[in-house]
């Protein structure tokens, strides 16, 4: 187990040197990736999906020919506008689009949050899945920032430069107002991430000592911290960074701990036992399946009476289906991780 020691003993120090820094005035999020190589991109702005995105538009010709990018946002509001549509008899209300978005990245829908989570232990447990061959990774992410956005009232005909420190709740207007973008609605202001401040906000500054513009660290994404509205995102410690348009990757995270393929099953185990497990991430049947199913491929059948005889002939019928009779009718037993899974006695198999 000195690898998982090793990785937790990492992830403690990382901790400790931005309380040192911040104190306790907000969390350190984090990422756990099961391939090291992965880029911290959202599902909707990787390339894979906006290829398949070029290939669905150049069929249309004509004025269709986008490129990749432009494909993806295009496909992206279909997807968006026909997920919110069909899923009228699932939702209370499907007029309310931070619900709609929030269904649609919790139920696999490419999107454009990636996911993030205030608990190291569930950030090195998704970055110690399989494949086993692969290295993976655990990124944090400070998501103190200062956030300048235009904002765009076309029914009062406000349009400026705002700013606001990060993170940001999912009520806030820099998040409410760029997720009408990508449904097509118009139900409040636009908002677009602004590179820093505008004329006004410098004047502003020049004329208040006391009000400081600091620069965007970064790049644009916006963090944000979600109403905990499923099992997953309150079992996860859920939080989310939203990546605007040409805000794909992440200027500042850092790789906090390396985690080698080889290392990955002992990683996993001990997880288990310190209660980080499937079921527990995952709340619900699925869950509780996939985590039984991680049992079965990972986890030694270890026998309580495998140095006796009779703990012999329970291996044998373990292994080969058949029962073999314990002499004397003496009961025996055999245990996988202390609970009893098979007895026999007289021949029987219980």
């Amino acid at each position: 187990m000195e690898a998982t020691a090793s990785r937790l003993k990492e992830l403690l120090e990382t901790i400790e040197r931005h309380e040192s820094v911040f104190g306790l005035t907000t969390d350190i999020w984090f990422r756990g990736q099961a391939n090291a190589d992965w880029r911290l991109t959202p599902g909707a702005l990787r390339s894979e999906f906006t290829a398949r995105a070029a290939e669905r538009m150049r069929p249309l010709g004509g004025n269709w020919q986008l490129d990749e990018r432009s494909s993806g946002r295009v496909v992206e509001l279909q997807i968006n506008k026909r997920f919110q549509r069909h899923s009228a008899m699932f939702l209370k209300d499907t007029s309310d689009l931070v619900d709609v978005y929030f269904n649609a990245q919790h139920y696999g829908l490419p999107t454009r949050l990636l996911d993030w989570t205030t608990n190291p232990l569930a950030a090195l447990y998704f970055a110690s899945q399989p494949p086993d061959d692969i290295d993976g990774a655990v990124y944090s992410l400070i998501p103190l920032d200062t956030y300048y956005y235009q904002y765009s009232d076309p029914v009062s005909g406000i349009h400026n430069v705002r700013l606001t420190p990060t993170p940001v709740r999912d009520s806030h207007e820099a998040f409410l107002g760029q997720l009408f973008y990508l449904f097509d609605e118009i139900k409040g202001p636009y908002v677009l991430p602004a590179a820093g401040p505008d004329e006004k906000l410098n004047q502003l500054a020049e004329q208040n000592p006391q009000f400081k513009l600091f620069p965007r660290t970064l790049g644009g994404v916006l963090p944000v911290v979600p109403t905990l509205r499923f099992d997953r995102m309150l079992a996860q410690r859920s939080c989310f960074t939203f990546h605007p348009p040409d805000c794909d990757e992440l200027p500042t995270a850092s790789r906090a701990v390396e985690v080698p393929a080889s290392d990955k099953p002992t990683i996993r185990i001990a997880l288990r036992r310190l209660g980080i497990t499937r079921s527990n991430l995952f709340p619900g049947l699925g869950g509780l399946s996939d985590e039984l199913r991680e049992l079965l491929n990972e986890e030694t059948i270890t026998p309580r009476a495998a140095a006796t005889p009779q703990g012999v002939a329970v291996l044998n019928t373990l292994i080969s289906g058949k029962v073999t009779p314990a002499k004397g009718g003496r009961v025996v037993s055999v245990t996988v991780r202390s609970q009893p899974c098979l007895t026999v006695a007289s021949g029987r198999t219980a």
